[in-house]
C-alpha cells in the first residue's frame, strides 16, 4: 500500500490553518486513516491513480494517490488532468442558467424553437419539450447511447439531427431515463442565442472568472498538456492503459477534463453560494434553478446511510445525507476515467474524487462516502469490506459473461454461412448503417467510425466480433455478437448486434438494397 501514499500537494493538515480554530484537532483525528484506506481500494481494484478534493468551510485540502499511467513512476497531483465525463453536466446546466438569468433563453420554451435541426420522433415534444425537461431526463426518450459512442470525430450538429430518430420509450415528463442527447441539445441552444459556441460561453462565464486554468472542453486541448492523466480499462489482474475517448461530438454532455485544484475552486463556488473572490460568478438564482429537484429517480437500496428520498435536480442529482443533510452530486465515466462530485451546502462541504480507471470498480463512491461520513460525524459502515464485496460481485458478472459465452461456442474451422450471402450494407431506424464486407476469406463489420472489426465463427450463424481496437478487445468481459437470420431463401433477413451487459434485446439491423462493399 506504501506506494500509493505520499503524493501530497497540500497536507490533509492544512485543515489546520482553517480560521474555525477551535475546529482544528478535531478536523485532523477526522480524516486519520484516509491515506492507508484510499491505498487499500486502489490496491483490490487496481486504479492507478486518484486525486482527491475537499472543501469544507474556509479549509481545503488536495491530495493525489498514485500514478498517471500504470507501470510508471508520474505521480498524480493537484494540477493533474482527468476527464470528468458525466460532471459535466452540471457545468452545462450551470451555464444555461446562466444564459436563463440574463434573458437569452427560458427554461420553458421549447428547445426546437432555439436548436436549428432538432425535431423528435414524437411530434408532440417538438412544442412541448423544454429545456427544464432536457435537463432534468424527463424526456421518455431512449437513450440510444450507441449512436454517439460509435461515431467519433462526427459534428454536434450531425448528432443533433440524429435525435429526431430516438423513441420516446417511457411517459413524458413522468418518468426518468438519463439521456446524453438531450444535454447536447440543451448546450446547443447556447451558439444558438449567443452565437458564441457552449466551449467559449464555459470559458467566459466560468472557467476563466474562477480561475479553473487548466480546466478545457476538449481532447484536443490536451495535446502538449503536461500532467495529464492517462485513462485505464481493469482486469481483475491489473490495468490496461488506453486512449482518451474525444467526446467533443457530444460536448455538452460529458466532455470537459479538469484537475483537483480546478475542482476545489468549482466546490468553493458552490458552497459560497456562486461566488468566487468576492465577485458573484453564478447568479444565486441561477444555482438554486439548476438544484431544484424536478424527477423523482426510483432506488432499490437505501444506501450504507440510508437513502430516503433521490431526485434529479438540472445536472445533478439531490437525495438526503444521512438523517440531517441534503446532498448534490453527479458522477461522470467515459473510457478509463470516472469521477464524482457531491457537495453538501448547509455542511459547507464538498467533495470531488477524479480517478484514471474505470467506473465499475467503485473507488469513486467509496473514497467520496468515507471522506463525508468522517467529516459529518456519521461513520458507521465497514467500507472496506463493502468495497471488495462490491467489486468481487462485478468481476463475478464479467466472469459469468465470458463463462457463458465460452460455454455456446462451438469450434468451427470455417462459416456455416455463405459469406458471399451475408455481405452487404443493412439498416436500424434509429442506429442507422452497418456494413459487412468481406476481403480474402475474412469478414469484416462496420458500424459508425469507431465500430471496426473482424468476424470469427462462435456458433452457427452467430459470429463474434474482433475489434480492431486491440485494447478494447482484451478488456471487454466478453465479445460483441452479430447473429445472422434468414428467409426460405437463403437471403439474409436481418442481423442483430448483442453486447455484453444487461440488455440482451440487441439491436436488429435489416438489409438495405443489394450493395457489396468491399474493405
Amino acid at each position: 500500500m506504501k506506494k500509493h501514499t505520499n503524493r501530497i500537494v497540500q497536507l490533509l493538515a492544512s485543515f489546520s490553518v482553517s480560521a474555525v480554530v477551535a475546529t482544528t484537532s478535531v478536523a485532523d483525528e477526522r480524516l486519520t486513516g484516509l491515506d492507508d484506506y484510499v491505498a487499500a481500494l486502489m490496491d483490490l481494484s487496481h486504479v492507478p491513480g486518484v486525486a482527491l478534493t475537499i472543501v469544507e468551510g474556509d479549509r481545503v485540502a488536495i491530495k493525489g494517490f498514485g500514478v498517471r499511467t500504470a507501470g510508471a513512476e508520474d505521480p498524480i497531483d493537484g494540477d493533474t488532468v482527468f476527464a470528468i465525463g458525466s460532471m459535466t453536466k452540471n457545468i452545462t446546466a450551470t451555464a444555461l442558467a446562466i444564459a436563463v438569468e440574463k434573458g437569452d433563453l427560458s427554461w420553458d420554451t421549447p428547445l426546437t424553437h432555439y436548436v436549428d435541426g432538432l425535431a423528435f420522433s414524437d411530434p408532440y415534444l417538438n412544442e412541448q419539450l423544454t429545456l427544464r425537461d432536457a435537463l432534468s431526463h424527463r424526456t421518455g426518450l431512449d437513450r440510444a447511447d450507441l449512436i454517439w459512442f460509435a461515431r467519433k470525430g462526427a459534428t454536434r450538429a450531425d448528432m443533433v439531427s440524429r435525435i429526431r430518430n430516438i423513441p420516446r420509450i417511457e411517459a413524458f415528463r413522468d418518468s426518468y431515463l438519463y439521456n446524453n442527447f438531450m444535454y447536447l441539445a440543451a448546450g446547443e441552444a447556447i451558439p444558438a442565442v449567443t452565437g458564441v459556441s457552449w466551449d467559449a460561453y464555459l470559458n467566459e462565464h466560468l472557467f476563466t472568472p474562477l480561475g479553473m486554468t487548466r480546466t478545457t472542453t476538449n481532447v484536443a486541448a490536451l495535446e502538449g498538456m503536461a500532467n495529464v492523466a492517462t485513462p485505464h480499462y481493469l482486469k481483475p489482474e491489473r490495468a490496461v492503459p488506453t486512449e482518451y475517448f474525444d467526446l467533443a461530438h457530444m460536448g455538452p454532455a460529458g466532455s470537459v477534463n479538469s484537475t483537483a485544484n480546478d475542482m476545489a475552486t468549482w466546490c468553493r463556488m458552490q458552497i459560497d453560494g456562486g461566488s468566487h473572490s468576492g465577485k458573484q460568478v453564478v447568479p444565486t438564482a441561477a444555482l438554486n434553478a439548476v438544484r431544484t429537484p424536478l424527477t423523482f429517480m426510483e432506488h432499490a437500496e437505501k444506501g450504507h446511510i440510508g437513502t430516503q428520498h433521490k431526485a434529479y435536480a438540472m445536472g445533478l442529482e439531490r437525495m438526503n445525507y444521512g438523517d440531517g443533510h441534503v446532498v448534490y452530486s453527479h458522477g461522470g465515466a467515459i473510457q478509463g476515467m470516472a469521477s464524482l462530485i457531491s457537495f453538501i451546502p448547509d455542511a459547507d462541504l464538498c467533495v470531488a474524487v477524479l480517478t484514471n480507471g474505470e467506473t465499475g470498480s467503485g473507488v469513486r463512491q467509496f473514497v467520496s462516502d468515507w471522506v463525508m461520513d468522517h467529516l459529518l460525524g456519521i461513520p458507521k459502515t465497514d467500507y472496506l469490506s463493502d468495497f471488495n464485496a462490491n467489486l468481487m460481485k462485478r468481476r463475478g458478472r464479467n466472469a459469468g459473461a465470458a463463462q457463458l459465452h465460452a460455454a455456446t461456442h462451438a469450434p468451427s474451422t470455417g462459416y456455416e454461412v455463405n459469406a458471399t450471402a451475408v455481405v452487404g450494407i443493412y439498416s436500424n431506424p434509429v442506429y442507422g448503417e452497418l456494413t459487412i464486407s468481406e476481403k480474402e476469406g475474412t469478414l469484416h463489420t462496420l458500424y459508425g467510425t469507431a465500430f471496426k472489426g473482424t468476424l470469427s465463427p462462435h456458433r452457427g450463424y452467430t459470429f463474434d466480433i474482433t475489434p480492431e481496437d486491440s485494447v478494447r478487445a482484451a478488456a471487454s468481459p466478453a465479445p460483441l455478437n452479430l447473429s445472422f437470420a434468414f428467409e426460405k431463401s437463403g437471403k439474409v433477413s436481418s442481423v442483430l448486434l448483442q453486447m455484453p451487459g444487461p440488455s440482451t434485446s440487441g439491436i436488429r439491423f435489416e438489409p438495405v438494397g443489394n450493395d457489396k462493399p468491399q474493405q
